[in-house]
């Protein structure tokens, strides 16, 4: 049995005719950037996670899913605000326009 195999480029393409696709991958790379900063910010202030979340007024479980980036919604501005702060540092947003 011969089996076909696409390139890779060929793969993007079908996949770049997918309705809303693209701005699927965009949220879920945004998703993934904050559970990234979310747990180094706190493995750098050497917080645990229920102590951060015991600062930040959310459960030890909400940290752990925010850090994986699983839940149904991602963290708020606001709730990053508050994860800088109570590592004792801040938030800054920066727009680039490409």
């Amino acid at each position: 049995m011969k089996q076909h195999f696409m390139s890779i480029e060929q793969v993007e393409h079908k996949l770049e005719k997918i309705p809303g696709l693209s701005e699927l991958i965009e949220d879920e790379s945004a998703a993934l950037h904050a559970a990234e900063f979310i747990g180094h910010t706190r493995k750098a202030a050497h917080l645990s996670q229920a102590k951060l979340a015991e600062k930040i007024g959310v459960s030890q479980a909400r940290v752990s899913q925010m850090e994986k980036g699983i839940g149904r919604y991602g963290p708020s501005l606001g709730l990053l605000e508050r994860i800088a702060s109570a590592c004792g540092g801040s938030l800054h947003l920066t727009f680039v326009k490409r």
